[in-house]
């Protein structure tokens, strides 16, 4: 009987080092990936809605919003796309129905034709993960290094480095050890510097998500930063809804 509670301890005491003790980037980027479900899970979702309240702090303002966007990808090349916000300085609704883009600005409807808003569009299409390049050690375009362990809020995370040597952008990510959930982010990329804060996880159908984001943006073109918090109210996976809502709404 001894031995066997002398096992179980030594047991328990090895597990919070080897959580601790990992020194391959890839494989926390890869253990990050499938605490969110898992490539092949993540890679069957065909549709996204959600719903969330977002707070603005900006050059001594104040400013609540309540976003809508739902995500359709019926396949592997088309995305469409319907987003709704609503607040006190009025209404915005933008809509993709793959090959038309348009909105409808405090009840007045247009297509989409300006260049910059065309590729603000555009940028909403691509596939959020990438294809999953970065988790690729030879890859030309990323380049990943762990930089050691901090602590975020009082909690130990592995701190990596990611250079997305295509586009110019530096992330620096901070994963739990224990959970290996994100629980900061800062990027950088031409424009200036975001410092993500997630919280409040949950795990629904398979799915894990932070429910909370509080946001700094920092540009270079701006003199003041910009805070944001994001408090996710409904997050739904391969739902059902009715298509035309990506149709132009004239």
């Amino acid at each position: 009987m001894k031995k066997f509670v002398l096992a179980i301890f030594l047991i328990m005491a090895v597990l919070p080092v080897f959580a601790q003790d990992l020194k391959d980037p890839y494989e926390i980027l890869r253990n990050e990936l499938q605490s969110r479900g898992g490539k092949e899970k993540l890679e069957s979702i065909t549709s996204t809605r959600t719903s969330q309240t977002i707070e603005i702090k900006a050059q001594g303002q104040k400013f609540n919003q309540k976003d809508t966007s739902i995500f359709f990808n019926p396949d592997t090349s088309t995305v469409k796309i319907y987003q709704k916000t609503t607040s006190s300085r009025g209404s915005f609704v933008l809509g993709y129905n793959g090959e038309t883009a348009w909105k409808i600005e405090n009840g007045k409807f247009s297509l989409i034709e300006d260049e910059d808003e065309q590729e603000n569009v555009e940028e909403k299409t691509k596939t959020p993960y990438d294809e999953y390049e970065y988790l690729n050690p030879e890859s030309e375009y990323y380049s990943i290094k762990l930089k050691g362990v901090k602590k975020v809020k009082g909690r130990k995370c592995y701190y990596i480095r990611i250079k997305n040597k295509d586009k110019g952008i530096t992330t620096k990510r901070y994963i739990d050890v224990e959970t290996f959930d994100i629980l900061k982010d800062i990027r950088t990329d031409k424009n200036g510097t975001t410092e993500t804060l997630y919280s409040d996880y949950k795990t629904v159908d398979g799915f894990r998500n932070p429910y909370v984001k509080e946001i700094l943006k920092v540009t270079y073109d701006s003199p003041e930063p910009v805070n944001y918090k994001i408090v996710v109210t409904l997050l739904e996976y391969n739902g059902t809804f009715d298509e035309t809502i990506f149709e132009p709404q004239k």
